[in-house]
């Protein structure tokens, strides 16, 4: 079994609350097989600014499942194929870690969900080896540990650089395009994740995402999990 280290971004500390919930997907399942990266790239809904309050999963998923292959392709390896029951088996986890609070491989919150081959198997995968990513990441294009500061404003919360009033630059939304790729060359960056993400032995790929519950106030950046889980 393959199993790497997560990637742990350097964030504001949140507070529990009620979790947001996903908007009917203008990405459903079967587009898998009518899009590539490049295609998806030129994809108008793709550049669509992310609502913290009504994230498309699939949507944004998929960006990230398609950069993936990008990168493959880049290094002359194979794309992974979409396989539905390890997607189920990534969106699983991603769910458990936002709401019982924890940023793990191993589910220590349910002994049957333990590790990543546990839940691959109960949502029906057998193969021969799996490996799994994870990574924490803003809804908003922020430079990690930058002072910010937040206003409420009729369009929504929205974040500035600086301190309390004084305006330093705004910081706008990840378009699904954008924090798709953002993740994923974290990932590229992670010796570790690398290596799960060349893994010649992979044919298959589910990802999952998942919105941290809010925070209390609406006071802290948005973020989201994500988690690729592979198959062999």
């Amino acid at each position: 079994m393959k199993t790497i280290l997560s990637l742990l971004l350097i964030v504001p500390v949140l507070t529990m609350a009620t979790p947001l919930i996903p908007i009917p997907s203008a990405f459903p399942d079967y587009y898998y097989t009518n899009f590539n990266w490049d295609t998806f790239e030129q994809w108008h809904i793709a550049k669509t600014p992310i609502d913290p309050n009504n994230v498309d999963y699939n949507l944004l998923q998929a960006a990230i499942f398609f950069y993936t292959n990008q990168y493959r392709k880049s290094k002359r390896l194979k794309p992974v194929e979409f396989k539905s029951n390890l997607c189920s088996a990534a969106m699983h986890h991603t769910k458990e870690m936002g709401d019982k609070r924890f940023y793990d491989h191993v589910n220590r919150k349910d002994r049957s969900m333990r590790t990543v081959m546990d839940r691959a198997k109960h949502f029906g995968f057998y193969g021969g080896a799996v490996g799994e990513n994870l990574a924490l990441e803003f809804l908003i294009d922020y430079k990690a540990e930058a002072s910010y500061w937040h206003e409420q404003t009729d369009g929504g919360l929205k974040f500035f650089y600086g301190d309390s009033g004084h305006n330093r630059g705004y910081i706008p939304p990840h378009t699904y395009l954008s924090l798709g790729k953002s993740i994923v060359k974290a990932w590229i960056n992670s010796p570790g994740h690398r290596a799960n993400l060349l893994e010649k032995e992979f044919m298959y790929l589910g990802v999952g995402v998942y919105v941290e519950p809010e925070t209390q106030g609406n006071a802290n950046i948005p973020r989201i999990f994500a988690a690729q889980v592979f198959g062999g």
